[in-house]
């Protein structure tokens, strides 16, 4: 089994039919632009990248993407270029050179697309990587008054206050959401600079577009932080852009099933109708508690989804 290290190679011809295939998911979104920028920077070598050779015909590929300014993180994918191709030893062999710059980086492996390897789904979980599935779903922000009975409303009103984002000790906002993401799957995403969770500052930077200040905002009471939202303008989106995108929610989790969640929700989406938006979405974990909530607020679910793979290299968690 040949194997090359960055070596320039036509990764326009590699990708095609990886290309090809998530062009059909995404109908009247032109896939090929979106990948030609990762392209450009495979065939310069700007990358780290590996292929596997079969009798002098590329087999398998993988590749690293560009953190982008996130340091904890290290996103990849692995393909075949043909069903026949795919096997447990190339796959194998392409997980331990990534596997080996997560441990070294101490970094976030994620696994983010796999083409013609479902049978790699297997070693994955056995090996103690996290799955997780998330889809994308959306609400109409004209019927926010559904989200919450109103008669409860002027209760929580009474005793809270919304909070600009902007205007809380970050630090003091990022222990609350490490408490309530203690439980849940998703608790692997949160972004991290060793040990601290840095997941708000990143969020309030624009890493997933540029924050919506009424919206957003954190719900306090005499008692402290109850819960927090924070909606981009979802300008960073693929599918459905520009349409105002909850990229974090989370309640206190010893006021969950209170309302409180709901309340919060309930004027987030109230104040985004307020400003004329038509439309909210979000990602949600398909396994997550989150994922009941929302179906039963009426989220409706969207066709886009997506699988990834994850295992924690980083300074706390090597290897698990």
């Amino acid at each position: 089994m040949d194997k090359i290290d960055n070596v320039k190679l036509n990764w326009e011809i590699i990708l095609e039919p990886q290309i090809s295939s998530i062009q059909k998911d995404y109908e009247g979104t032109d896939v090929r632009r979106l990948f030609w920028p990762l392209i450009e920077m495979l065939n310069s070598n700007r990358v780290p990248s590996k292929v596997i050779l079969n009798k002098g015909e590329i087999a398998a590929y993988s590749y690293i993407l560009p953190p982008v300014g996130i340091r904890d993180r290290m996103v990849s994918s692995i393909g075949f270029l043909k069903d026949e191709d795919g096997n447990v030893s190339r796959a194998e062999n392409m997980m331990e050179w990534l596997e080996g710059k997560a441990r070294a980086e101490k970094k976030l492996l994620i696994l983010d697309g796999i083409y013609n390897a479902s049978f790699l789904e297997y070693d994955l979980l056995k090996k103690n990587y996290i799955k997780i599935k998330r889809v994308k779903m959306s609400f109409p922000t004209d019927q926010y008054k559904t989200i919450l009975d109103e008669q409860n409303i002027g209760k929580i009103e009474e005793s809270t206050e919304m909070v600009n984002s902007v205007n809380i000790n970050p630090d003091l906002i990022s222990r609350i959401q490490e408490e309530a993401y203690a439980s849940n799957p998703d608790r692997i995403l949160l972004f991290r600079d060793g040990i601290k969770n840095i997941t708000y500052n990143i969020l309030l930077s624009g890493y997933y577009g540029k924050i919506l200040s009424s919206p957003s905002f954190v719900l306090v009471s005499s008692e402290g932080i109850l819960g927090s939202i924070l909606v981009s303008d979802g300008s960073e989106e693929v599918t459905m852009k520009n349409i105002p995108l909850i990229v974090d929610f989370f309640t206190h989790p010893s006021y969950r099933n209170s309302g409180t969640g709901s309340f919060i929700l309930y004027n987030s989406l109230r104040n985004l109708f307020l400003l004329g938006f038509k439309k909210a979405q979000l990602w949600v974990n398909e396994n997550s508690p989150a994922y009941n909530f929302y179906t039963k607020k009426g989220f409706q679910r969207e066709k886009d989804e997506n699988i990834t793979y994850m295992k924690d290299f980083r300074e706390s968690n090597q290897g698990i």
